[in-house]
Formats: C-alpha cells, sequence, structure tokens
C-alpha cells in the first residue's frame, strides 16, 4: 500500500484507542487498540478505525499525504470445511475451484523459470532499500536505473507523490521489486502498483513527462526516454521467506487471483508481465554484506 499511495515514509494508527506512530505498518499496530474493546465492538471500531500516511518521519499533521480505513490493510484467507474464503477492501469473497484453477494457470504462465531479467540474490536481513541499491551496483545488472524513492506528482492529489518503479531496466521494461516473507498483502500492494503505474503513464502526459525528466536526472543524461514513453513490459521481483522458490503453489491463493488479474488487465493494456523470484544469498554472501555495512 505504501508504494501505490506514493510518498509514505512513516504511518499513524487511530483504531480503538489513541493515535500511535510507527515507520513500518504491522498487522499487530491495527489491532493492538482494538484488543482492548469490548466483545462485540471491536469490529465497529476496526471499521471506525483510520490509517495515516506520513510524507515524513516527522509524522506531524502537515506531513500527512493520504488517510485511509484501517480495514482497507487488512487481507485474510480462511478456509471453512472445503470452501475458501479471502478478505479484500473491507469485504469477503469465495474463491471457487475453477476461478482458482483459472488463475494458476495464468500465474504459471508469467512465472519465468528463465527470467530476462534476473535479479541478484537477496542477503539475509537486507532491507529493501538497500536491496534496490545493490541492484544498481551488481555487475550483471549493467545498464539498471535505480528509481527507488525517486516520486512524480500524483495527478489526483496536488500535494501527493508516488513511485513509479523501482528500477529501469535496460530495455525500458519497468521493475518492481518486493519482499514478502510469507505474506499475501505486500504483494496484492506490488500488483496495485504496477497497475496504476501503468494506467498514469498510459493516460496522463503529466506523469509520462515527470517519469522521462526523472530517468533523465538520476542518469545525469546518460538516459533518455521519448517524451511519449510507455513502457511495454513489467517485472514483478519477489522474494518470499528465506528457503522458499517462487512457483504458483508457494504464492498464497489471495495473491495467486490476485496476481492473475493483475496479468490479464496489463495484458489487456498491451503490456506483457514477467515474474521473477530472487534467490537468498548464500551464507559468503551475508557475510560480505553485513561486513560492508558495518564499515
Amino acid at each position: 500500500m505504501r508504494d501505490v499511495l506514493g510518498g509514505g515514509v512513516s504511518f499513524g494508527v487511530k483504531a480503538g484507542g489513541r493515535l500511535r506512530r510507527m515507520d513500518d505498518l504491522t498487522p499487530e499496530h491495527l489491532i493492538a487498540g482494538v484488543r482492548l474493546r469490548e466483545p462485540g465492538t471491536r469490529l465497529t471500531a476496526l471499521r471506525r478505525g483510520k490509517v495515516f500516511v506520513y510524507g515524513s518521519h516527522a509524522s506531524t499533521e502537515s506531513d500527512i499525504v493520504a488517510t485511509t480505513g484501517a480495514l482497507r490493510w487488512i487481507e485474510a484467507e480462511v478456509s471453512l470445511r472445503a470452501r475458501r474464503f479471502c478478505l479484500r477492501d473491507q469485504a469477503w469473497y469465495e474463491i471457487g475451484d475453477a476461478f482458482l484453477r483459472e488463475a494458476q494457470a495464468v500465474v504459471a504462465r508469467v512465472i519465468s523459470s528463465n527470467p530476462t531479467t534476473p535479479m541478484p540474490p537477496w542477503p539475509k536481513g537486507m532491507v529493501e532499500r538497500d536491496y534496490n541499491d545493490k541492484v544498481s551496483g551488481n555487475p550483471g545488472c549493467e545498464g539498471f536505473v535505480n528509481l527507488d524513492c525517486g516520486y512524480v506528482q500524483n495527478p489526483f492529489k496536488r500535494h501527493n507523490v508516488m513511485e513509479v518503479c523501482d528500477h529501469l531496466a535496460p530495455d525500458d521494461s519497468l521493475v518492481l521489486v518486493k519482499p514478502a516473507h510469507g505474506r499475501s498483502g505486500p504483494l496484492s500492494h506490488l500488483f496495485n502498483q504496477g497497475l496504476v503505474t501503468i494506467q498514469l503513464l498510459q493516460s496522463s502526459a503529466s506523469v509520462r513527462a515527470e517519469f522521462v525528466r526523472l530517468v533523465r536526472e538520476q542518469t545525469d543524461g546518460r538516459r533518455v526516454l521519448p517524451d511519449d514513453f510507455v513502457p511495454r513490459r513489467v517485472v514483478f521481483a519477489i522474494h518470499l521467506r528465506r528457503g522458499t522458490q517462487l512457483t504458483p503453489d508457494s504464492l498464497m491463493a489471495f495473491s495467486q487471483v490476485t496476481l492473475a488479474h493483475t496479468v490479464r488487465t496489463l495484458e489487456q493494456w498491451g503490456v506483457a508481465v514477467e515474474v521473477v523470484g530472487i534467490d537468498d544469498a548464500d551464507p559468503v554472501d551475508d557475510l560480505d554484506v553485513h561486513e560492508a555495512v558495518a564499515a
């Protein structure tokens, strides 16, 4: 959700209690205050709760870039005997067997075992921003432009910005990176970011102009995109929990459904999709990284 809203670097939660502030949002932050309410009132308190997204770590009222309902940040998947349900956007949906099989077929088609855009392994304990810095300096990623935390103006909100992608590949594909670590929420937000990004680049001249300017500035003029640039391919690069390979079966059912919907939509818009798994770095690489950080 942080990537979709853009510009958010810290959060505030007010749900069932006082306002709490944090740099990273977790389910515990959303339900901590609600737990203190009387049984029978907790769901109402959660529905009335708010999440505030701040544009800086100062977390003052003037830094708020977006406000959403707290329940929008919670996703879940449960089974009742043979039936499966998922919670998304504050509503429950049933996942039918036929629908899930169709989604799995789409997911299997776009997950690449021989990626055209290979990504370097992910060292243990490394945060996303440091990993993106590592990509841009990796010998196997020549020509990548690191655009992590590079923003363009959100055309729908005057004082709001959005992140288009994490990297621009040498073939001008947009690369979006996300560590999921066993949760469906980050992947849903990743796929939504891809949809929002493509839709705005295709429909907004101002977003295209700002993105072209951003790439030119980030490369000191070495990379110049055409003024009417519209990407033809999106790469979702995903790191699951350590020791887990990215396959259709390693994604939760909800993530499979969301990814399949994203793929179908982007392909209808003329944009190809590739999904790439990011492997774990071996222990030697991990040690090298931590020593470099310590230095």
